[in-house]
Parts: C-alpha cells; structure tokens; sequence
C-alpha cells in the first residue's frame, strides 16, 4: 500500500466541503488546524421574495459610497478590514463582480448585504452587516431580501455561508436552505 503525503509548502489555507476535507485529517504530515465550520446555504424561489420587490429604503451603493460602507465595516466586530480593502471593493464594483446595498439611517450608512464572485451566471453574498446601534430593526432582513430578488430576477444562482445562527434564522426565513457544512482549515 502506497503511503500519501502532501507537500504543503505552499498551501496557507484550505477550504471545502468538509466531508471532503476531512480526508486530509488522515494525512500522515498534514499540518494544518480546523479553523472554522460554516453552512453553505442557497435559494431557489424568486417567488419567497415578493414582498420585497418594491423595498424603497433599500439602496443600491456606488462608487461615491466606498468611504461609508468602509465606515460601516470598521464598527462591525467581526469584520476585518484589510489594507486592499477599499481598492477590492472599487474593482468589484466597477467591473460589476460585486454589488452592495444598503438602508441608512440619520444620514448614515446602518446596514447592508454585498454581493461577491458575481458572473453572468451566480453571486455570494457576503458582509452582511447592521451597525450595533441600530440592530432588531430587520434592516438585515430587507438587505438580503432585496439583492436577492434582484439577483434571482436576473435568472442567477444565489448562495451563502454563514456561521452565525442569528444570521442563518434570517437567511432560512427569506427561504434560503442549508446544502452542506464547508471547513476551512489554516497552516500551523
């Protein structure tokens, strides 16, 4: 029998399915540590988000809106804004490979859901995000809700991951459904 093993030189980060990744746990070598589980969720049903077609305080962001939805992320614990952050959200929004939007609130950005990956055919959605002062409002709900209609309308295949089970209540009530759990798993 011919023992495997895995030149990991070059590999930080590993991702996927996570039956398929717990292969590599078998691995004799194989360093790297579960980091993380997450659901891979999706939705199928424009029909599920009717009601939000016409969401009026939902915006879609553009350029002149980089600065503020930065500014939103910064108050966000979870997130993490990394240098490129402001160049990689320029470029997905011109190049039209991401989408943002979002509800404001005394004349400042307070939720919002984005899109990322996006092509002719597919979207994620992704820095799903409410300011914490104005939380429990459902603003999240309508920000998800309305660029998924507007995603699904164009005919594309829309999905998610999500870790926090808050969130998964507000993706699973718009009629998102859990497809499988993906590992991530970081050298060292």
């Amino acid at each position: 029998m011919r023992k495997h093993s895995v030149n990991q030189e070059k590999i930080n980060f590993l991702w996927g399915k996570k039956e398929v990744l717990e292969v590599f746990e078998g691995i004799k070598d194989f360093n790297m540590k579960k980091r993380k589980e997450t659901y891979f969720a999706k939705i199928d049903k424009l029909s599920d988000l009717d009601f939000l077609k016409d969401a009026n305080i939902v915006k879609h962001a553009t350029l002149e809106d980089v600065d503020r939805i930065i500014e939103l992320n910064n108050q966000i614990e979870e997130f993490s804004n990394t240098p490129s952050i402001r160049e990689s959200l320029i470029k997905n929004l011109e190049n039209k490979s991401g989408r943002v939007y979002y509800i404001e609130e005394d004349e400042k950005m307070v939720s919002k859901a984005q899109t990322s990956a996006e092509n002719s055919l597919s979207a994620m959605i992704v820095g799903v995000c409410t300011h914490p002062s104005y939380r429990n409002k459902g603003y999240a709900t309508l920000c998800v809700g309305k660029i998924s209609y507007d995603i699904l309308k164009e005919g594309k295949t829309l999905c998610l991951f999500y870790y926090n089970p808050d969130a998964g209540r507000i993706y699973k009530r718009l009629g998102f459904y859990d497809i499988g759990i993906w590992s991530m798993y970081k050298k060292g």
